[in-house]
C-alpha cells in the first residue's frame, strides 16, 4: 500500500496491517504528523509501474524537496556569513578602539609629562627666586636681622660675613679718661637715640698734645654687641702702658665711633 504526505506529497510504501483501523503517522521528510486510516491508503499496482497519477504526484514532490533543501542550504550559508561578518566587525572595531585608546592615553601621558615638567620648572624657578630674594634681604638687612634675632649670628659666622654698624643716631656720653698712678682708665657709654636696635660699633681712642697733634692709640668694644632703642651700652678700658702714652705729653683724650667692619660672636 502507498501513503502520500499531505504536506510535502512524499509517497511512502506501507503495510496495510500497520495502519489498522487508524493511527497517527509522522512524515520522515518534513516531520508532519497527521491521522491516517484505511481510506487514505492507495493500492500499489504490480505492473511496470506506469501510474501516471503516481508519477505526476511524485515528481513535484521531489522538486519541492529539492527546492526546500536548497532554501535550507542558502539559509545556512547566509547564517554562516552573518556569523563570520558578525564576528569580524567587532574584532575590527575593538582593534580600532584599542588603537584610538592607546593614542589618547599616549597623548594624555605626554600632556601630563609636559605639565609636570612645566610645574617643576616654575617650582625650581620660584625656589631660586625665593633664595635670591631672601639672600639679598639677609645680606643688606643683616644688621637689623641680627639685632632682633641674635641666633642668626651663627649662620652669618658660618659663611664668614662681617657687619658694618651704622653710627648715625648713636653717640658717646659720659666719656672720661682718668689717670690713677701708672694706670690709665678709659670709660663711658654709647647711647642709642634711634627707634630700632643697633649694633654696637668700635670705639676709637685718641689723644691730643699741647701742639694739637693727634695720636691714635687703641680701639675698644662695649659690653654688649647690640644696643636697644633708648638704651646705653657701657665700655671701660684700663692700661698699664701709661708711660708710653705720657711720654707724648698728652693733655686730652677723645673717643669716637667707627663704622669699620666687625665680626659678631654668638653668646
Amino acid at each position: 500500500m502507498l501513503l502520500a504526505c499531505p504536506n510535502c506529497n512524499t509517497v511512502f510504501r506501507i503495510e496495510k496491517t500497520a495502519i489498522g483501523k487508524g493511527r497517527k503517522v509522522n512524515c520522515g521528510v518534513c516531520k508532519h504528523v497527521w491521522f491516517v486510516n484505511q481510506d487514505n491508503l492507495l493500492e500499489e499496482k504490480k505492473a511496470t509501474f506506469t501510474n501516471e497519477q503516481l508519477i505526476k504526484e511524485k515528481k513535484p514532490t521531489q522538486k519541492n524537496i529539492e527546492s526546500k533543501n536548497q532554501i535550507k542550504i542558502q539559509k545556512k550559508e547566509h547564517k554562516e556569513e552573518d556569523k563570520i561578518n558578525y564576528g569580524q566587525k567587532p574584532l575590527l572595531s575593538k582593534e580600532i578602539n584599542r588603537s584610538s585608546e592607546f593614542d589618547k592615553k599616549k597623548t594624555d601621558l605626554i600632556k601630563k609629562r609636559k605639565s609636570f615638567r612645566s610645574i617643576l620648572r616654575w617650582f625650581l624657578l620660584g625656589i631660586l627666586l625665593s633664595l635670591a630674594l631672601f639672600s639679598s634681604i639677609g645680606f643688606y638687612l643683616r644688621n637689623y636681622i641680627v639685632a632682633y634675632v641674635p641666633e642668626a649670628m651663627q649662620i652669618y659666622n658660618l659663611v664668614n660675613i662681617e657687619f658694618n654698624p651704622k653710627i648715625n643716631n648713636l653717640e658717646i656720653v659720659d666719656f672720661a679718661a682718668i689717670v690713677d698712678g701708672d694706670i690709665l682708665v678709659i670709660k663711658g657709654k654709647i647711647y642709642n637715640n634711634d627707634f630700632f636696635s643697633r649694633l654696637s660699633p668700635v670705639i676709637l681712642i685718641s689723644g691730643h698734645n699741647s701742639n694739637n697733634e693727634v695720636y691714635n692709640f687703641f680701639k675698644l668694644k662695649a659690653e654688649n654687641q647690640i644696643i636697644k632703642p633708648g638704651a646705653y651700652n657701657y665700655f671701660r678700658y684700663e692700661t698699664t702702658e701709661f708711660d708710653n702714652i705720657s711720654s707724648e705729653k698728652l693733655n686730652e683724650f677723645n673717643a669716637e665711633l667707627s663704622s669699620e667692619s666687625i665680626k659678631l660672636e654668638f653668646r
